[in-house]
């Protein structure tokens, strides 16, 4: 091979790159995000239904709000999910808002 043949490649081979990635990019803007405050499983937390969010007793103390509260983020902490795909990331997010949301209700009892 020549190097003006080994140059062609190259360039050919970074063109096609671009291309494809641009294809792959501009298909995923397109695609249409969820909507989380939609959602039909999504609860709006509020004085009334915290304790439903952390799965403990409306009069429960406050150590057993803090192991739910540990429990609870530790299956949905948006770390743990970083590297799954986009939807799951943004209901784990939904979800730990939620749930720190419920433990600021919670902790204030």
């Amino acid at each position: 091979m020549t190097p003006a043949e080994i140059v062609i490649s190259l360039v050919g081979l970074i063109a096609g790159y671009w291309i494809v990635s641009n294809l792959i990019d501009g298909s995923s803007k397109t695609q249409k995000k969820p909507e989380l405050e939609t959602s039909p499983n999504a609860q709006k937390v509020t004085a009334a239904n915290w304790h439903t969010v952390l799965g403990v007793a409306e009069d429960a103390s406050r150590e057993q709000i803090n192991e739910a509260y540990r429990r609870m983020i530790s299956q949905y902490h948006p770390d743990k999910v970083a590297q799954m795909g986009e939807e799951i990331r943004a209901v784990a997010n939904a979800k730990s808002r939620e749930i720190n949301a419920a433990y600021e209700i919670g902790k204030q009892r």
